[in-house]
């Protein structure tokens, strides 16, 4: 899974960011895995 984590991160993000900055779109990648157990409930609730 690192490793997967690793190319969004070299990649994919970049890519994702210099398009949406063009835009003037703000752009945040977010992982889930490293936020607290409150915030993890709270976005949870969130998709539903």
């Amino acid at each position: 899974m690192q490793a997967e984590r690793d190319y969004l991160v070299m990649k994919i993000f970049p890519s994702i960011r210099r398009y949406c900055e063009e835009r003037d779109i703000s752009f945040v990648e977010l992982d889930l895995r490293t936020l607290p157990k409150k915030q993890k409930t709270f976005v949870k609730a969130l998709e539903e």
